[in-house]
């Protein structure tokens, strides 16, 4: 982990069980966007299918999955035709909150902005998500 030299040796070492990885098989595809719906849209009482957009063809995703395969957190960059790009549709699961992945999920979409020479990134977040945003540097414009 130490490609990621924001994170400290704590967060490194827990996240160090996980693996982050782009959903590219059909069943990874379908996998990423039944816990993309469980997560965000399903609290919501969003009907299934609401948790796909316009966009996700033309976006970059992201997963992280456990020793045991299990999907555990998901997000998705997506860049418009102004070079600004967004983190959207970004979720961890409950029971493992708290240990980087948050953290490891938006550093990894941030970078492939950057590598995609992208010049502002904009995150449409919940309001419990908001600090976590902040800690990352991202000014809440309401």
């Amino acid at each position: 982990m130490s490609q990621l030299p924001g994170l400290s040796r704590e967060t490194r070492e827990s996240i160090a069980m996980y693996h982050l990885r782009v959903p590219q098989t059909e069943e990874e595809l379908e996998r990423y966007y039944q816990f993309r719906w469980e997560m965000l849209r399903k609290p919501l009482h969003q009907p299934k299918g609401s948790e796909r957009d316009a966009w996700d063809a033309m976006a970059h995703h992201q997963m992280v999955v456990d020793e045991q395969g299990n999907l555990v957190a998901v997000g998705r960059l997506y860049i418009n035709a102004d070079n600004e790009a967004s983190i959207r549709f970004m979720a961890v699961h409950p029971d493992v909150q708290d240990k980087g992945l948050g953290t490891l999920m938006a550093m990894t979409l941030e970078s492939v902005a950057r590598q995609e020479g992208v010049k502002r990134v904009t995150c449409s977040a919940r309001e419990d998500a908001v600090e976590f945003f902040a800690k990352l540097g991202f000014v809440n414009q309401g």
